[in-house]
């Protein structure tokens, strides 16, 4: 049952399961990561969650994935959660898809009030770590301010170049040097 004690669908595929060979992702060693991350400057975070019912079950394979009920049989056209090889494939699904863009980072300036918004949360989850903190952010935090004109400033684009900057090169963010 769900939180709001609605029933929730729950299929078990234990026999589908058992029967699957089984795909080999190899999850990296963390220490690996720190190694490599080590040498960058720039990080990103995606939300990727809502990917996973994107992956399409391939052509004839649907039938495997069907959940009879009481007066006929329903079939998944995309990837439910419960599979073995679920996690793996979308995993690599990601990565190949990702693939152009890894090692890569950009932060352009924002163009809308949301995106302003938005950047300044991120740099406020950060504000203890960045000294003068509600000084560097004061001019993009104005243009937030109802009844003001909206207008990009040098000042403004001084402060989110200053901002990137504290985000990014304080040393209280920095990778522990194992």
């Amino acid at each position: 049952k769900k939180k709001d004690r609605s029933l929730r669908l729950c299929i078990h595929y234990r026999t589908l399961n058992k029967n699957t060979i089984k795909n080999m992702y190899l999850i990296p060693l963390i220490v690996d990561l720190f190694e490599r991350l080590g040498q960058d400057k720039y990080f990103t975070k995606m939300d990727i969650r809502k990917g996973y019912y994107q992956v399409q079950i391939a052509d004839g394979d649907e039938q495997k994935t069907a959940c009879v009920a009481r007066y006929e049989a329903y079939e998944w056209f995309v990837m439910p959660f419960g599979l073995t090889n679920a996690p793996s494939t979308f995993c690599m699904l990601m990565n190949e898809i990702l693939h152009p863009y890894f090692d890569q980072f950009v932060v352009e300036a924002p163009m809308k009030v949301t995106e302003l918004r938005s950047f300044l949360g991120l740099a406020n989850y950060y504000r203890m770590f960045i000294s003068g903190y509600s000084a560097k952010a004061s001019p993009l935090t104005e243009l937030l301010k109802k009844n003001k004109s909206c207008v990009w400033s040098k000042e403004c684009q001084g402060s989110f170049e200053g901002l990137k900057v504290a985000v990014i090169e304080e040393l209280v963010l920095m990778l522990p040097d194992f």
